[in-house]
C-alpha cells in the first residue's frame, strides 16, 4: 500500500490521480502566468521603473518588522494550543518550528508547512495526535477569523461604495460565518464522534484507531473555551498585519493612500485568494488590487505593483530568520509535564 494513497489503487489508478493532480497544478500555474503577463503588458513600464527606483527603504524596514511580528504572533498562538494539551514548548522553540516550516513551504512546497511542524514536534514529543489536532484547530479558526474580518471589511466596503445590491454579499458572508460556526460546534460534539465511529468496522485497524485518537485530541479542545476565545481574538487581530505591511509598501513606493482603505480591501483580497484558482494567488491577487484600489483612484500600474510586491517582499522579509532557524537554531527545546493538562 502506498503511503501517498490511503486506498489500494492499481498502477493505472495511480497514474490517473497523478495526471489529474499535475493537470490541475499546470492549469493554476498557467492562469497565474497569463494574468501576470497580461497585467505587466497593461502597466506603464516607465511608471513601474520610477516607483521602484525611488522606493523609500525606511518603510520597507517597517514592513519587514511587521512581517516578522506576524510570524512571532502565529508561533505564540500555536504554542497556546500546544500548552492547552500539556505540551510545553518554549516560545523560542515554537518560533523556530514556524520559521523552519515556512522555509519548507517556500522552497519545498510539496512538503507543506503544516506537515513539517507536525513531523518535527511529534518526533520530539511522541504525541503526534495532539500536534495534528492543534494544527487542525489553528487552521479552522484561521478561516473563521478571516471570515469575520472579511465580513467587517465588506460591510465597510458596501458603505463606502453605497451599492445596495452588495448587501446580498454581506448576507452570504453572514451565512458562511454561521456555517463555519455550526461545523466547528458539530465537529467538537462527542455524539457526532460516536455516530461516525459506529459506522466503522467493529475490529478497528491501526488507521481507524489513529483517526479515533486524533479525533479525541481534537474534541478535547471543547474544554478549553478560554484558550480558544483568546486564540480567535488574536487571529482576528492578525488579519490586520497584512494591511499594515501593504500600507508600508505603498508608502515606500511614494503612494499616498489612506490606511483605512487597506483595512477595508486587504482582508477581502485575502479571503478571495483562498480559492485555489491560481498558483499561490499570483495574478488573482494583483487583479483584485487593481479593482479595489482603483475605486480610490489608484492607477492600474501602482495597484498591480502593490499587489505583486505584497507577496514577494513578505517572503524576502522573513527569509533571513527562516535561514537562521533552518541552519542554526533548530527545534530542540521541548519539555513535557509529568501529567498532561486535561
Amino acid at each position: 500500500m502506498s503511503r501517498r494513497f490511503p486506498l489500494e489503487f492499481n498502477n493505472h489508478g495511480k497514474s490517473i490521480l497523478l495526471d489529474r493532480k499535475k493537470i490541475i497544478s499546470a492549469l493554476r500555474i498557467l492562469i497565474s502566468v497569463v494574468l501576470i503577463g497580461w497585467l505587466i503588458w497593461m502597466a506603464d513600464e516607465a511608471q513601474l521603473v520610477e516607483r521602484l527606483a525611488g522606493a523609500d527603504y525606511r518603510y520597507l524596514l517597517l514592513m519587514a518588522l511587521v512581517v516578522n511580528l506576524d510570524r512571532f504572533l502565529m508561533a505564540t498562538k500555536w504554542n497556546m494550543l500546544l500548552r492547552a494539551k500539556g505540551i510545553i514548548l518554549s516560545w523560542g522553540a515554537a518560533i523556530s518550528a514556524y520559521y523552519r516550516a515556512s522555509f519548507f513551504n517556500i522552497f519545498l512546497p510539496t512538503v507543506g508547512s503544516d506537515s513539517y511542524r507536525i513531523v518535527e514536534v511529534s518526533r520530539l514529543t511522541g504525541r503526534s495526535d495532539e500536534i495534528i489536532a492543534s494544527v487542525a484547530i489553528e487552521r479552522f479558526f484561521g478561516i473563521i477569523a478571516t471570515a469575520i474580518m472579511s465580513l467587517i471589511s465588506f460591510v465597510s466596503f458596501v458603505a463606502f461604495i453605497d451599492n445596495d445590491q452588495s448587501w446580498a454579499t454581506v448576507i452570504q458572508l453572514l451565512v458562511l460565518l454561521s456555517g463555519l460556526t455550526v461545523i466547528l460546534t458539530v465537529s467538537m460534539s462527542s455524539q457526532v464522534q460516536a455516530f461516525i465511529f459506529q459506522m466503522l468496522p467493529a475490529s478497528e485497524s491501526k488507521i481507524v484507531k489513529k483517526i479515533r485518537s486524533i479525533f479525541d485530541a481534537y474534541q478535547q479542545y471543547a474544554n478549553q473555551r478560554k484558550t480558544l476565545a483568546i486564540f480567535l481574538g488574536l487571529s482576528v487581530i492578525e488579519q490586520l498585519f497584512q494591511a499594515f505591511s501593504t500600507y508600508f509598501i505603498s508608502r515606500a513606493l511614494g503612494l499616498d493612500i489612506p490606511f483605512v482603505y487597506f483595512v477595508i480591501f486587504i482582508p477581502l483580497v485575502m479571503m478571495i485568494i483562498r480559492l485555489p484558482i491560481s498558483f499561490d494567488g499570483y495574478g488573482v491577487r494583483e487583479t483584485l488590487y487593481i479593482y479595489f484600489f482603483g475605486l480610490v483612484a489608484v492607477s492600474r500600474t501602482d495597484a498591480f505593483l502593490l499587489g505583486f510586491l505584497s507577496t514577494i517582499l513578505w517572503r524576502i522579509a522573513s527569509a533571513p530568520l527562516m535561514i537562521y532557524y533552518f541552519w542554526v537554531n533548530k527545534v530542540d527545546e521541548v519539555t513535557l509535564p509529568a501529567e498532561p493538562t486535561p
